[in-house]
């Protein structure tokens, strides 16, 4: 092998670990912008039920708890997307990386499945908290 073709492949190495780099930074980026805009959400519909929640007819909370049902689940199915491409990055990354140090290969996995579940326990602890705004205990 010439110096030319170590050198070839050593470049076309880096830049497929830069290209792979710079992927999962784009995948963790935007599985930040969507838990973001999960929250923000979340936190509109908390103002909208402790602000307004007992003035509202029930055929407008319906309607708004609907529309936020329908919002949140398709944010939640963007995460669990996202989330399965930086698993597959990951992996590649992985295949592309021959040291034995990172993260194990269930880690993903394991942070995209707790945090559906708290991101679900935040939708339906903010939809009993639109409940007990509607609906208050009497003393």
């Amino acid at each position: 092998m010439t110096e030319y073709e170590v050198a070839d492949l050593a470049f076309s190495k880096i830049f497929q670990l830069q290209g792979m780099a710079t992927l999962t930074l784009g995948l963790v980026s935007a599985l930040g912008d969507a838990v973001q805009q999960y929250m923000t959400v979340l936190f509109a519909y908390i103002a909208a039920a402790h602000f307004i929640g007992a003035s509202l007819e029930r055929r407008q909370v319906v309607i708004l708890t609907i529309l936020y049902l329908l919002w949140q689940f398709w944010l939640l199915l963007v995460l669990v997307s996202r989330s399965y491409g930086l698993a597959f990055t990951i992996g590649n990354l992985r295949a592309l990386d021959e040291s034995e140090f990172g993260l194990p290969p269930f880690m993903p996995q394991l942070i995209t499945f707790s945090s559906i579940i708290l991101l679900l326990a935040a939708l339906f602890a903010s939809i009993y908290f639109m409940w007990s705004i509607r609906h208050p205990k009497p003393d």
